[in-house]
């Protein structure tokens, strides 16, 4: 049972490094050693996945495995499971630390993206499909910011 307790404390904690609170301290830490370009980069490519997944969220409405309560329109599109947004931002980060960083540190921010992704799952959530989808949106987001839209 204190197994049990603990290792939902760990999931719930990692969890927090795929949230939004987490993605906006690596924004504000690169506009503080300015690197203008990859500040530019990671924020349109959050405006991305924002965009794709609240419209997929609205037209395409899932229960999480845990069911959450919701009033509003708001809360209806922040209780829904599909596409998970942590498993869109740690997808994107991943992918810009593999090509912005050495091998060693992308490593670290992959293993630690395997373990965020696991833990929406753990936490009830998400679903696998639900991942998958968030994964598909943050490589997209990632490759229309990387090589499109900002040379």
């Amino acid at each position: 049972m204190i197994i049990q307790k603990y290792t939902y404390q760990f999931f719930r904690d990692i969890s927090t490094l795929g949230g939004v609170f987490f993605y906006s301290f690596i924004l504000i830490f690169l506009l503080l050693i300015k690197n203008f370009t990859l500040f530019k980069k990671l924020f349109i490519a959050l405006i991305l996945i924002y965009l794709s997944s609240i419209t997929l969220r609205y037209f395409f409405f899932k229960e999480r495995p845990v069911k959450e309560k919701y009033t509003s329109l708001i809360e209806k599109i922040d209780s829904s499971s599909f596409p998970s947004l942590h498993a869109a931002r740690a997808s994107v980060l991943s992918l810009f630390a593999y090509y912005n960083l050495q091998f060693n540190l992308f490593l670290f921010v992959l293993i630690l993206s395997l373990i965020i992704l696991y833990s929406r799952i753990y936490l009830k959530k998400h679903y696998f499909k639900d991942i998958l989808a968030g994964i598909l949106i943050g490589i997209l987001s990632f490759y229309l910011t990387n090589n499109l839209l900002i040379s």
